[in-house]
């Protein structure tokens, strides 16, 4: 009985070979991958400032008048929010834009490197707006003063957070309530959303919505 030995080196060579050729070509994409970044990298460098336009700010709703004194949050017991609630006036007269799932790169591709100090500060103010409302309408719905921590949660969903918790802490809310269009354009509103907890959300918010579907 002739020997398997040849057939099987053989084999052990055209594997050897294969996994070569896979290598080279993962090497080859890998390095035009690598190219292709610093080649986009050195072009963000060179481009002139542009100044953002109109529609890159995020447009704020909530207004100085809907905010509230000492002696309100003195009321509630909670009057370590009249803090928060002074650097939520604060931040209202703060431009903001909300570039947080754009990179560096592609901002100073389309607004020159000269402007990413600006665009950063802007964004800063947007992150401690988004943060500052979540904080204020989750110590308010503690509180049971719903009607202002719903229109705080609101506007954090209106300026486009992607705080699961934010996004949770009003669905709950509505469902108490039986509130389902509203969860429902919670829904509609995490599926235009770039977190990658997006898919998680949604099915948490559907989760919540059932039970009002079932009542009907």
């Amino acid at each position: 009985m002739p020997s398997s030995f040849p057939v099987v080196f053989i084999w052990f060579l055209i594997a050897i070979f294969i996994f070569r050729h896979h290598m080279r070509k993962n090497d080859h994409a890998q390095e035009k991958v690598s190219d292709a970044f610093w080649h986009k990298e050195e072009s963000s460098l060179v481009v002139r400032k542009k100044a953002l336009a109109p529609e890159d700010y995020v447009i704020i709703h909530l207004k100085a008048e809907d905010l509230k004194d000492q002696a309100y949050y003195d009321q509630l017991g909670v009057p370590e929010l009249f803090r928060q609630d002074t650097h939520l006036r604060d931040l209202l007269d703060q431009p903001m834009v909300n570039f947080q799932h754009t990179t560096n790169t592609d901002l100073r591709l389309t607004y020159g490197t000269a402007m990413i100090t600006t665009i950063e500060a802007y964004e800063e103010s947007y992150i401690a707006y988004i943060t500052t409302l979540y904080r204020m309408g989750d110590k308010l719905m503690s509180v049971k003063d719903e009607p202002f921590a719903c229109q705080l949660l609101e506007e954090g969903i209106a300026v486009g957070t992607d705080n699961r918790k934010h996004y949770l802490l009003l669905a709950q809310f509505y469902k108490e309530k039986g509130y389902k269009k509203e969860i429902q354009l919670l829904i509609d509103k995490a599926n235009n959303l770039e977190s990658l907890t997006k898919n998680l959300l949604i099915k948490e918010l559907n989760q919540l919505l059932a039970p009002l579907d079932e009542s009907l």
